[in-house]
């Protein structure tokens, strides 16, 4: 179907994630920040051009959580964009999609819903996958840098999970609404971190970085979520 195409098409730009990053340069957390502030100009810009109207109260009823997810967002692009310099983007595409398994614990407690056996098994079938995609079959234990890129990736993989709970759990407002929340939230979280952090004013910027980030930033963070 229609649907499942554009899904496929989705996952196998969000695939591109990691390869990005490492060709735009710059520290994981800038680059993760830049990608927030773009993508939510991007989207408050697609929501002026569309036209798209919404009342107060269904953005009041929205801003709580919403707020929130947007905590977990930056949770989540920080420990990705982090893994990526410590180990392969292999393992920290695989340690990251963990984060269904979190979600699957967590929603009986969150959400009210039940175990199944068929979401036991993928549950299983995906801790496996992590364990032979780190190596420790073949070569023992991972190095010291690997597990620092594979606890980054896993707490990116929190941070995912909390944004698809936080989102199931209170599914007010439409998707366009609750993103565009979400990720100004992400963006001001962590600026103050890179203004402490790193020397702004020494960073290099140069045409071919820019415009990774426009890539990064509207076509496979704003265009996608929308």
């Amino acid at each position: 179907t229609l649907q499942k195409t554009e899904f496929a098409l989705l996952m196998s730009l969000f695939g591109c994630l990691g390869p990005l990053v490492r060709a735009i340069g710059l520290p994981s957390a800038v680059t993760a920040c830049l990608r927030a502030w773009i993508s939510a100009a991007a989207l408050i810009a697609y929501i002026v051009i569309s036209g798209r109207k919404y009342e107060q109260g269904e953005i009041k009823k929205a801003l709580l959580p919403m707020l929130l997810c947007g905590v977990f967002l930056s949770v989540d692009w920080l420990g990705l964009f982090a893994s990526y310099n410590f180990t392969t983007i292999a393992t920290s595409t695989v340690c990251y999609y963990v984060a269904p398994v979190i979600v699957f614990f967590l929603s009986p407690v969150i959400l009210g819903e039940k175990f199944t056996l068929r979401h036991l098994v993928c549950a299983i079938l995906a801790f496996a996958g992590m364990i032979m995609i780190s190596g420790i079959a073949e070569n023992g234990l991972p190095s010291v840098a690997d597990m620092k890129g594979i606890a980054f990736a896993l707490l990116g993989a929190a941070g995912y999970a909390g944004v698809v709970l936080m989102n199931k759990k209170f599914p007010t407002g439409d998707s366009i609404l609750r993103t565009t929340i979400q990720l100004p939230v992400a963006a001001v979280l962590t600026t103050p971190y890179i203004l402490m952090k790193y020397d702004v004013s020494g960073l290099s910027f140069s045409p071919k970085t820019v415009l990774l980030l426009l890539v990064l930033g509207v076509g496979l963070t704003a265009l996608t979520y929308i």
